[in-house]
């Protein structure tokens, strides 16, 4: 390793450590925050490891900083859950996702011949397709704009680090001198990512991290968002258009005469939602529970109050209902109660 290489991976190092500090200071009031401090040290890790590898340094110190790289997809995985997916609790059983990272990443020390390279990067590529994913999937319905934008960055910051790590193999017999030139980029490439990362979570900070709720404007003058603020409570309220299968932001803003990005900042700033699907579940479970628990409803099977209550179908209303109530729609209707969790926008 040269100097270059030694001093963009100490740049690279760096730069992780400095992310560190804000998930540091979010560790106490935001699930974020232990996931996001084990993500920027397992690339802090990933560097360590290449510079001990080329120096040659002692086994253990390569061993450990081998196993905090390999944490990296685990720990991104938990921190994309943890800040884009509202009312994602953690389980016990998600830690083994870390535990099959581990292992992999032992016995290939311990049996360098057999197979596990190919078993770890499958783990960690399993861990990292499911995260993009849920980045992908859960666009539609975000209404922090903040978090819009990253998604949109992390993917492409996912892309171009992918492209980077598939290409170099390809061009090692092909164009092995382009493959070298893309291996000395790499840290490089690695920084200015890194830097761009940094540049725009530090600027939005405070709403991918929340201290608390936002709160509606005070002052004594007319509010100017009264008139939209009508027109979108009229539609919730008396049309009760959340009943509609499918009911996209796009939609609820052309049936109320808003601007899109203005509709979702009225419903995260005004009503308190974070995100869509939250904003719209919590009414129509409502409207569930309360037919559940009516002997008149009774001549309504479950799956018919669900539809009515704008499900497409019955599987999700009985997921989000037992994550709402504790118990299922057909405990609820015979009269059992379960630990409620706190409705999360």
């Amino acid at each position: 390793m040269d100097e270059l290489d030694l001093l963009a991976h100490g740049a690279l190092i760096a730069a992780a450590l400095w992310m560190i500090g804000p998930f540091w200071r979010a560790r106490d009031r935001h699930p974020a925050g232990w996931p996001g401090v084990g993500l920027f040290v397992s690339v802090a890790g990933f560097a360590l490891l290449r510079v001990f590898h080329d120096l040659e340094v002692r086994p253990f110190w390569t061993a450990l900083a081998q196993a905090l790289a390999v944490s990296g997809p685990f720990f991104f995985w938990r921190t994309v859950r943890t800040v884009f997916e509202d009312g994602f609790r953690p389980r016990l059983w998600h830690w083994g996702g870390l535990v099959v990272l581990e292992a992999l990443a032992l016995a290939r020390l311990i049996w360098p011949d057999a197979p596990f390279g190919p078993a770890l990067r499958a783990a960690a590529g399993v861990l990292i397709a499911h995260a993009l994913y849920l980045l992908l999937r859960g666009a539609g319905g975000d209404l922090v704009e903040a978090r819009i934008r990253a998604r949109g960055r992390i993917l492409i910051v996912a892309a171009l680090l992918a492209l980077v790590t598939l290409s170099r193999p390809l061009l090692a017999d092909a164009a092995p001198a382009l493959a070298y030139a893309l291996r000395r980029l790499t840290p490089i490439i690695d920084i200015v990512l890194m830097a761009a990362a940094a540049q725009h979570f530090f600027r939005f900070e405070r709403a991918l991290l929340p201290l608390s709720p936002p709160r509606p404007p005070e002052g004594g003058g007319a509010d100017p968002d009264a008139a939209d603020l009508a027109r979108l409570d009229a539609l919730m309220d008396q049309e009760a258009v959340w009943r509609e299968p499918g009911l996209t932001v796009a939609a609820l803003a052309a049936r109320a005469g808003i601007p899109e990005y203005r509709l979702r900042r009225l419903i995260m700033e005004r009503r308190g939602a974070r995100n869509f699907s939250a904003f719209l579940a919590e009414r129509r479970l409502a409207e569930a529970a309360a037919r559940l628990a009516d002997p008149k409803e009774a001549k309504w099977g479950i799956a018919a109050i669900a539809f009515d209550s704008g499900y497409a179908s019955l599987g999700p209303f009985n997921r989000a209902f037992l994550a709402r109530y504790g118990v299922t729609p057909s405990a609820y209707r015979r009269g059992e109660r379960g630990q409620e969790s706190t409705p999360n926008p």
